[in-house]
This record gives structure tokens, sequence and C-alpha cells, in this order.
């Protein structure tokens, strides 16, 4: 008998009966697929779920990794909460990047400029702002200074954009460092800034340039660049 209570044909019964074959077959559970591990996997020839936790958290870390690298080596030690950095950067600078993280995780703001002379702490201060970031899932995010943008450019090859620029353009945070010390590629620079700026991506900008610099077309940035990363922008002024 069929579900509506009518004789069933002798090849829907067959068929009936293939179906429950396979759905017993499938029932499980199964020796997990890695070797020397003694869990129990729901279908053949998969995974147990401890190992596909494990590969998972794996992965995150090496997400993580990947992030944590981009930074200099030398700007890893940067974060919030650091003794040396408030005394490196001043408890007023400090606060407001710690300000400023929380309206980029809330998306209160995308743009974060941070200026000064050098030795000031610029760096070190983006360096601790995208730590945090990253510590609360954005994996994604990229440290990358200006001059070496520019220079992977002018290596690149004819009609291929070079991989830190597709890392520029997709990471979901991303520090350009030291903008001005680029001595080829600024339109490069400024291109990104004008793409994340349309994308309302965030993006954080260290640079010992003023507002007025920037906007001067002869430094190869132009007003454009300088509205983007002052007008509306948390500006953070490290140092006198």
């Amino acid at each position: 008998m069929n579900a509506n209570g009518k004789p069933m044909d002798i090849e829907a019964l067959i068929e009936s009966i293939r179906l429950s074959q396979e759905a017993t077959r499938l029932a499980g559970p199964y020796p997990c697929a890695r070797a020397n591990c003694e869990g129990q996997a729901v279908m053949p020839r998969t995974l147990c779920l401890e190992c596909v936790a494990r590969e998972e958290r794996a992965a995150e870390a090496g997400r993580q990794r990947d992030a944590i690298v981009s930074i200099p080596q030398t700007l890893r030690w940067a974060r919030f909460g650091s003794p040396d950095l408030e005394k490196l950067c001043g408890a007023e600078s400090l606060s407001k990047a710690r300000k400023a993280a929380e309206e980029i995780f809330t998306g209160a703001s995308s743009v974060v400029t941070i200026t000064g002379s050098a030795g000031a702490g610029k760096s070190s201060l983006a360096a601790a702002i995208m730590s945090a970031m990253v510590c609360r899932g954005w994996y994604s995010s990229r440290f990358l200074n200006a001059y070496k943008i520019g220079r992977a450019y002018r290596n690149a090859k004819q009609g291929e954009p070079p991989q830190i620029l597709t890392d520029a353009e997709s990471a979901r945070l991303l520090v350009i460092d030291d903008m001005g010390s680029e001595l080829v590629g600024r339109d490069v620079v400024r291109e990104l800034v004008h793409i994340r700026h349309a994308e309302g991506d965030p993006t954080i900008v260290t640079t010992w340039m003023t507002q007025s610099q920037i906007a001067d077309e002869a430094n190869g940035y132009g007003d454009g660049v300088a509205r983007r990363l002052f007008d509306r922008a948390i500006h953070i002024q490290v140092g006198q």
C-alpha cells in the first residue's frame, strides 16, 4: 500500500525496497577517513566531527597568521594595553586609536588617517588597530607599505596586476603605511584610496604629509585623495 492506501505496482514496490535499503546503508556510523583516528563519521569516507572541527580551527589559525605576518616584524609588538605603545604615541593618540578600532568594527567609520613626523609612532598605532581587528575575526586584513605597493606595481608583468594589489583591494581592513614614501606608483596608491572609499572598505593610512601637501597635484595624489583621507575620516595626529 502507498501513502494514499492504494496498492503499489511491482516497480514502485521494488523502488521502495531499494530506497529503504539505501537509507539503511547510509545510516552509519562509519570509521573516520583520517588515518589512526578512532572517531565515527556519519557518511562513508568522510571525517568525524572532531576531525572536521580540528581542520576548521587549523584553517582559522592559518588565516589569522597570514594577517599578522603582513605586519612588519618590528611592529608586531604593538597592541592595545602595551605600556610601551602609550609611552611612544601618547595617551591621547592611543585613546583615539581605540575609538577608531571600535568605529571601524561597528561600521561607523571606514577611514582612519594617522599623521605625524618620522618616529612618532604612526605605524605602531596602525599595527595596534589592525591587531585588535584581527583578534575580532578580521583575518583578511592586510598591512602594506606604500613603497612596496609602488615597487610591486613597477616590477609587475605587463597586463598582470601584482598579488600585492589584489590583496590590497580585497582586504577587509587595509593599512597603507607610510604614504608618501613610494618613489614610483603614487598613482596606484591614489587609485587604491579611491576604490576602497567608493566601496566603503575600512582603510587606515599613515603618512608624514599634511592635508595640503596631499592635495597638491604636484605630489602625485590630489585634492580627491586629500578629501577622502581627511573629510569625515578619523584623523589622529601623533606627536607635535
